[in-house]
């Protein structure tokens, strides 16, 4: 077993080569826990060699997610701008429940994927506190934005006139402009999907990278932070990933926690600090809500 996970654990660095190895890169949390039960185990019926080769995986894979466990620094928040992202599962019927929680979220911003516009207007009918919305269009299970404040809308393609779940707002939040990406991405399984997904995460790096004023982008990713597509689209688009330092906050399968791994994500510019993200309750969705509390710095000049 421990020279499996060895092997499953290196196999995951090689992603870009070949999709089907990027889905190894999306266990690194369950690799931890096999190579400390393969450690004790081994300890005790004194194979001490092999031992010493699962202590070595436990702390290779301790070092690569070492940055979210070590808790950030506390920032002081005078006023947050709060996001919610939230897959509500086109499976998934207790939309009593989904409403209830986004009405009571406090968010400044929604974003919920696997609407229908069907959906979208009807829940947007029960929450009389988000009178600006916007949903993906010519696609039967969308991406939907619901906002306290003003907002224009642009739903992007990939070259090709493609449609993609994508979706850049700018939203006029206190005064301030800010421009916000909603995401939902391709499941990477396939070749065909790999690629899409691929295309999808070099818009919005490209995209997000050129915007001078605050960025947020949120949404379902289908991707992991150990995965080396993950690492290559902070690195294009200059962007934060907001659950450093805040806990492993992993959000999917939400029935089934011992393999659950985080793919909803929220990422900012250089212009906020992250007050404080956390995962929300089950909803009846395979997923799990994201919450993100954000501050506004006072020096956003362009970059």
């Amino acid at each position: 077993m421990t020279w499996l996970t060895w092997a499953a654990f290196a196999f995951g660095y090689l992603g870009l080569v070949a999709w089907p190895f990027d889905l190894f890169s999306n266990f690194r949390v369950q690799y931890l826990a096999i190579f400390g039960a393969c450690a004790l185990v081994l300890v005790v019926v004194r194979r001490f060699k092999t031992a010493i080769a699962a202590l070595l995986g436990l702390a290779a894979t301790l070092t690569t997610i070492a940055p979210y466990l070590a808790r950030a620094e506390s920032v002081p928040a005078a006023q947050t701008f709060r996001i919610v992202t939230f897959n509500a599962w086109f499976r998934n019927r207790d939309r009593q429940r989904l409403v209830e929680f986004l009405r009571t979220s406090d968010a400044d911003v929604l974003i919920v994927q696997e609407l229908s516009r069907v959906e979208v207007e009807r829940i947007g009918r029960l929450l009389p506190a988000y009178p600006y919305r916007t949903v993906t269009p010519h696609l039967p299970r969308g991406l939907a934005i619901f906002s306290r404040w003003p907002l224009e809308a642009e739903h992007m393609r990939l070259p090709g006139q493609r449609v993609t779940r994508i979706t850049r707002a700018t939203i006029d939040w206190a005064g301030s402009e800010v421009v916000l990406f909603g995401a939902h991405l391709s499941w990477p399984l396939g070749r065909m999907e790999s690629r899409a997904h691929t295309a999808q995460l070099s818009l919005i790096a490209s995209r997000a990278s050129a915007e001078r004023g605050p960025v947020v982008v949120a949404g379902d990713f289908n991707l992991t932070p150990w995965s080396p597509h993950f690492s290559r689209f902070v690195e294009r688009s200059g962007l934060t990933d907001c659950a450093v330092g805040q806990g492993l906050q992993p959000t999917w399968p939400s029935q089934f926690w011992p393999v659950r791994i985080r793919i909803d994500h929220c990422f900012v510019s250089r212009h906020w600090r992250v007050h404080r993200l956390s995962v929300g309750p089950h909803l009846g969705s395979d997923h799990l809500p994201v919450i993100a509390d954000l501050v506004l710095e006072e020096d956003t000049d362009s970059r």
